[in-house]
């Protein structure tokens, strides 16, 4: 940065208004020149440190997408476990009326109403804990627009889930982009500090009046630091470790999340493999079975447990299924 300098010397005035009488006075210009490409370092690190703060806040709006794709994938699941618990509660209530009517009959005990009524409450105190539960999803996730619960989610997305393909970490990953940036900025930082090793020198002009004579005198110099003890080995050592660092994190980075790529890929195929199992063999088994012990139940052929089990198994295949999706969806919204 250039610099003016002013100096006043030698007042040697007798009288009042001789008071500069005799005096020097001394103007000049200093101007550093920089060598070792110091300018264009400041700027590229400047322009590297501009990089890391635009992926840094692409990465914090990623990871709030991830977090509201999870907050969305939990309230549909709550919605699902829902439905599976209204409609074991609905079969249940339905099993109770019938054992009602042939306990009237006299065709079973009294405690097997008993035992109707129990499992009914018991199906009611599950349906009204799922129903608490998906409030709370539905709240949680509309928390993040500042709604409240009265919405409804379409159910659909949430039993579609397909097995991924085998796939490649992107090179674009949000992450691995803003750990080359920090890398970049501290490559940036070394180039910077080693450009510092290299002296500048500093030139100087300027004008003296000599007030004596009233003559004016041209003044030129210069100078160079000789950085006998100082190199500024220091900082390119910092540097340098910095650099290396960052290279290290850049590196490991990418490896866990082929590591995370290639364990989420096949945990999603067997979820989404399972879970259409349990659609397609499961669950149609299950209701033929349920149907079956019913109609045999309301001929005589079967006891009430009979029924509570075939029940108790579609309920539970159905549950099953929600818990596969529920465990699928999140790590699909939030692989990488």
């Amino acid at each position: 940065n250039p610099s003016i300098g002013v100096e006043l010397e030698n007042f040697a005035g007798t009288g009042p208004y001789s008071l500069l009488d005799g005096a020097e006075a001394t103007v000049t210009y200093e101007q550093r020149l920089e060598r070792g490409g110091k300018q264009i370092a400041r700027v590229d690190r400047a322009r590297a440190q501009t990089a890391v703060v635009r992926r840094r806040g692409e990465v914090r709006r990623l990871d709030y997408l991830r977090d509201v794709q999870r907050a969305y994938a939990e309230a549909m699941a709550a919605e699902a476990a829902l439905m599976v618990a209204e409609a074991r509660y609905v079969a249940t209530a339905e099993s109770q009326a019938e054992v009602a009517k042939r306990v009237k009959n006299a065709r079973d005990p009294l405690f097997a109403a008993a035992r109707a009524e129990t499992l009914t409450a018991q199906a009611e105190i599950g349906r009204d804990q799922a129903r608490e539960a998906a409030k709370a999803a539905r709240l949680a996730l509309a928390a993040y627009w500042g709604g409240g619960d009265d919405f409804t989610l379409a159910l659909e997305p949430f039993f579609q889930v397909a097995a991924p393909a085998p796939q490649d970490l992107n090179p674009d990953h949000p992450d691995l982009a803003l750990l080359a940036a920090e890398r970049d900025a501290a490559l940036a930082d070394l180039q910077l500090e080693r450009a510092q090793q290299i002296t500048d020198p500093t030139v100087r002009a300027g004008l003296r009046y000599l007030g004596e004579r009233s003559d004016v005198a041209v003044v030129i110099g210069g100078s160079i630091p000789l950085q006998r003890y100082d190199r500024n080995q220091g900082n390119v050592e910092r540097a340098q470790a910095a650099r290396n660092a960052a290279e290290a994190d850049l590196a490991a980075a990418r490896r866990a999340l082929e590591r995370e790529i290639a364990a989420l890929t096949p945990r999603v195929a067997a979820s989404a493999r399972e879970s259409e199992r349990i659609r397609a063999e499961v669950i149609p088994a299950a209701l033929e079975t349920v149907d079956l012990v019913r109609q045999g139940f309301s001929r005589g052929g079967f006891d009430y447990s009979d029924v509570t089990d075939a029940e108790r198994a579609l309920a539970e295949a159905r549950a099953r299924r929600v818990d596969v999706l529920r465990v699928a969806r999140p790590v699909a919204a939030g692989a990488p």
